[in-house]
């Protein structure tokens, strides 16, 4: 008889068991895999030292290049009070009642 056959012959609970303990296994190997290969790299790293690992001479170069904002604080004060007097005088589109 061949082997999916005689496992589908089971009751279902101890398919499940099967089914469950497969999986179990897989993970658990899965894992192992992971740990192993994090735990290298974490040699790696504390072998050559954080920093060497790490190019940051393009992300100096990427900082530089940003443009940074620049606030023209005197334009904006005139624009601030010229809406405070038109708003003052009631000029300009606002309803007096």
């Amino acid at each position: 008889m061949n082997f999916l056959q005689k496992i589908r012959q089971l009751p279902e609970w101890e398919r499940r068991v099967i089914l469950w303990t497969i999986i179990i296994a897989i993970g658990v190997g899965l894992l192992v895999l992971w740990v192993s290969s994090f735990m290298k790299k974490i040699q790696n790293i504390s072998e050559e030292g954080f920093s060497k690992g790490i190019d940051t001479s393009s992300l100096k170069e990427n900082i530089d290049q940003i443009q940074k904002p620049s606030i023209d604080l005197d334009n904006i004060r005139q624009q601030i009070e010229e809406g405070l007097e038109s708003v003052t005088s009631g000029d300009e589109g606002i309803i007096n009642n």
